[in-house]
């Protein structure tokens, strides 16, 4: 069953969606309107999810309804909140996101201590990345990757293996325009969200909850 921790900001972040005028949200966002479902439709992590205007509803491929309240809140944050602004290659530190210094030790140990210790379980992690979702494998560390978590807004992750000497490590980046669409509360449970994906084979967990 469903964690109900994340019942009450979803429901937050519904009534803020519905407020929102449909037209505005994809000339903002450059985001697609399919009128045969009534629905928005963007991609998380190399996936399609169909957001209904009225309901907002959040559903995949196969219309099926997405029970995750973390799914779905990350994607109507993003609608309600995001800027518009492009990813122009940049990239930036968790601290150096409004608020990041605050969240930083949380955010260490959820999410950078979660992927180093991953990494260093299965060394072809990042490998697991299927065709669907937009990603470049890169030379930094032991391994890298930079890949889309959702319509441009970037990250990157990158790992060191433990050796003799040194204990596993990583870090993680996003693209510069990402605090036009998420705060640093939010991207803690983004890392959560995209270390997942990777975890479970190259596939995003619809079921995710919040911890």
């Amino acid at each position: 069953m469903e964690d109900q921790q994340g019942r009450v900001p979803y429901e937050y972040a519904l009534k803020e969606f519905l407020k929102q005028e449909i037209g505005e949200v994809c000339e903002r966002l450059n985001v697609r309107y399919d009128p045969e479902k009534k629905a928005l439709k963007l991609k998380m992590m190399g996936q399609k999810y169909y957001i209904h205007e009225k309901t907002g509803e959040v559903k995949n491929e196969q219309d099926e309804l997405i029970s995750s309240y973390i799914l779905r809140i990350l994607i109507l944050r993003y609608l309600v909140h995001g800027s518009g602004e492009k990813a122009t290659g940049k990239m930036i530190s968790y601290k150096e996101i409004p608020d990041g210094p605050i969240y930083y030790p949380n955010f260490k140990s959820r999410t950078i201590d979660a992927l180093a210790q991953a990494f260093d379980q299965d060394k072809h992690l990042f490998q697991r990345a299927n065709d669907r979702l937009n990603h470049l494998l890169t030379d930094n560390g032991d391994g890298s990757i930079e890949f889309e978590f959702i319509n441009d807004v970037f990250m990157v992750f990158v790992a060191w293996e433990s050796d003799e000497e040194f204990e596993a490590s990583a870090n993680i980046l996003f693209s510069s325009n990402t605090p036009g669409y998420f705060n640093a509360e939010d991207l803690a449970v983004v890392g959560d969200v995209a270390l997942s994906y990777f975890k479970n084979g190259g596939l995003l967990k619809e079921d995710i909850g919040m911890y």
